[in-house]
């Protein structure tokens, strides 16, 4: 880390600022330029998540792919489409109530005293 910011080896500023030893250090560095990726514990170990759409690599604390969107867990997708059966339901529920003309007319008379 010394050598990264220019400090010299007698320098105390690093230890200021972290306590890290030179791997973690180099990780971190490389973590803020997009080149390493940490996740899913494994062992006590962050893992990477690989998208299964895109094989994009993930942090473990995503939940959904930061390049193409999809869910990177089951709680994630079972979640959304279970929201997603609920808009189809709540839209084919809409569907059917506005082929009725009297549904129609009360509902547009409310809209009309909400005026």
């Amino acid at each position: 880390m010394k050598e990264v910011f220019g400090w010299t080896q007698a320098s105390r500023m690093a230890s200021v600022y972290v306590h890290l030893s030179g791997k973690n250090t180099d990780n971190a560095i490389l973590k803020v330029y997009g080149k390493v990726i940490e996740e899913t514990v494994k062992g006590g170990v962050l893992m990477p998540i690989q998208c299964l759409r895109c094989k994009t690599g993930n942090e473990s604390t995503n939940k959904f792919c930061k390049l193409c969107g999809l869910p990177l867990d089951e709680v994630t997708q079972r979640n959304l489409l279970t929201e997603e059966f609920r808009h189809k339901e709540a839209n084919r529920l809409m569907d059917s109530l506005l082929k009725d003309d009297k549904v129609v007319k009360l509902l547009m008379s409310k809209l009309k005293q909400t005026q």
